[in-house]
């Protein structure tokens, strides 16, 4: 809003009414916000109420008092502006009586509308019922971009018993946001989870095993547009015992589709993986080596995956390629396992090959 010049309309002079003080507020008049100074009485030898009663843009750039219409209703000076205000600015209303006996100033903030919710929780990962004693990760998936920089405020980990868990997630200052904004990850203290570390000793796993416990998301939390989420949500959560062991591809089944075809091609894990992980660390690969583009969609719990390719498949030998540093729930990797020992020396133990290929045949006749 632009400050302008203020100036009245003949409204009648005013002065404090004896043994009250002026007070300042908000009314809505016709639709519009206006300003008034309550507690007052008519003195035609006082001065018009333009110079008493101003209100002004709450900011040290815009010093000027705001255009506007003064009419008197009782006891009330209402000083109603030219524009409409603006929501999100902060405005000063000042009152100073003629013979000095009153002078109040208030800041008001006009609150921005509030706007209608159409942003919703879409999913949780892990899917799974029962989730280990060391769970690594837990996703947020919605179905818009979300507000950043208070996420934590809006979640809760409730023990079954009622307690609330204390700092179960790693609270870092930069939020773990998706490239769109629209998939959270929590990521437990892995101090937390790790065998022989002080925080494990002192305070413990945040999960235990056998324990069940409630995750919390309120219906407060906004989206990128200043909406609150559609409704809350509540997941309960069932501990199992805690996994240390590394995925294994040796493991896993594929069922190969047919060439010419856009059948999936179906991989049944040896256990449930990490849900973003699988998307980035597995893929398929053509006769000569390239990547396929494919659709990538998991199933039972994170434990079976589809490879949809956009084109239909080309007979031959074709190959699934696997970044041993996938992770399972635990952020077990084939690598090696999430809190492993290390040896005399303080290393781990070797690094293998950074992918594992696994081979799979296409062919156009019918299984």
């Amino acid at each position: 809003m632009t400050a302008l010049g203020c100036a009245g309309n003949g409204a009648a002079p005013i002065s404090s009414t004896a043994g009250i003080t002026p007070s300042l507020d908000l009314i809505e008049q016709e639709g519009k916000i206006a300003f008034v100074v309550d507690g007052l009485v008519a003195n035609s030898q006082e001065e018009q109420g333009a110079s008493q009663f101003t209100v002004r843009v709450d900011r040290e750039s815009d010093t000027s008092a705001m255009v506007g219409k003064y009419h008197r209703e009782g006891s009330r000076l209402v000083f109603s502006p030219r524009f409409r205000l603006t929501p999100g600015l902060r405005y000063r209303a000042i009152y100073q009586s003629s013979d000095g006996s009153a002078a109040i100033e208030r800041s008001f903030s006009i609150p921005r509308p509030e706007r209608p919710s159409s942003t919703g929780l879409s999913q949780v990962y892990p899917s799974r019922n029962e989730l280990p004693e060391n769970l690594l990760r837990i996703y947020l998936e919605f179905s818009a971009a979300m507000s950043q920089g208070n996420s934590y405020e809006h979640i809760r980990l409730v023990h079954s018993g009622g307690e609330t868990v204390e700092l179960p997630f790693l609270e870092l200052p930069e939020e773990l946001w998706d490239r769109d904004g629209r998939r959270l990850t929590l990521l437990f203290d892995p101090g937390r989870i790790k065998r022989g570390l002080k925080p494990q000793r002192e305070v413990g796993s945040p999960l235990i095993a056998g324990e069940r416990y409630r995750l919390i998301i309120d219906s407060d939390w906004k989206d990128a547009a200043g909406a609150r989420l559609l409704a809350g949500h509540e997941r309960e959560i069932r501990v199992g015992p805690a996994d240390r062991k590394q995925p294994d591809p040796d493991q896993w089944q594929l069922t190969s589709p047919l060439a010419r075809t856009r059948e999936p091609l179906t991989v049944e894990f040896d256990e449930s993986l990490d849900h973003a992980l699988v998307k980035r660390m597995i893929w398929v690969a053509d006769p000569l080596g390239m990547p396929i583009e494919c659709e990538i969609s998991l199933g039972e719990a994170e434990s079976r995956a589809h490879f949809t390719p956009t084109t239909a498949w080309q007979g031959g030998t074709h190959h699934l390629r696997i970044d041993i540093d996938l992770e399972d729930l635990a952020g077990n990797s084939i690598r090696w396992v999430f809190d492993r020992k290390m040896d005399d020396h303080g290393k781990t133990e070797a690094a293998r090959d950074e992918t594992i290929s696994l081979p799979f045949s296409i062919s156009a006749i019918q299984r």
